[in-house]
């Protein structure tokens, strides 16, 4: 994938280490959210520690479009 996905598309990556997703977030300009879905929770805190966005989230991709008054924005 070639550009950044603006719009409400939800787009759904797997990875077979902590470390590719690492790499994978990081080689790319940041992204506007981050929703990221583990059944390892300190994989995934480590994950949402290692990298930056706009907003990020642990197993919950809901709550941020949800509440419309927080704020959306990059990084």
């Amino acid at each position: 994938m070639q550009e950044k996905i603006f719009g409400p598309i939800l787009r759904i990556s797997q990875a077979s280490s902590v470390e590719d997703v690492i790499d994978f977030i990081s080689a790319q300009s940041s992204p506007l959210g981050l929703y990221l879905v583990s059944e390892n929770q300190s994989l995934g805190k480590q994950t949402l520690n290692s990298t930056a966005s706009g907003d990020a989230a642990l197993n919950e991709c809901m709550l941020q479009p949800a509440i419309h008054d927080l704020p959306f924005g990059g990084v």
